[in-house]
């Protein structure tokens, strides 16, 4: 059961997420993360893969691996082997 205080987390981060996505529906993690400062790393990491499990949002791996920067190897978020760079809605 999720609390309002989840809830209104959750719904934070999809209105985010929907500010910042490109063109391919995708956000980084590096941008969400900024357009969340106020929010601590485990607060928003713990509601993001609650949410990837619940299959409100898809994390997902940069392909293009090279193009990664500091910044977007920081963000990534660690999940089924393999870091997670980018962010969808579904």
């Amino acid at each position: 059961m999720q609390t309002t205080a989840t809830t209104t987390l959750h719904t934070r981060i999809l209105n985010a997420i929907d500010r910042i996505a490109d063109g391919s529906g995708y956000a980084s993690l590096t941008r969400l993360r900024t357009e969340l400062a106020d929010l601590d790393r485990d607060t928003l990491d713990r509601a993001l893969l609650d949410m990837d499990n619940a299959h409100v949002i898809q994390l997902d791996p940069n392909p293009n691996r090279p193009a990664l920067t500091a910044d977007d190897r920081a963000a990534a978020i660690w999940l089924g082997g393999e870091y997670m760079h980018l962010v969808s809605t579904w």
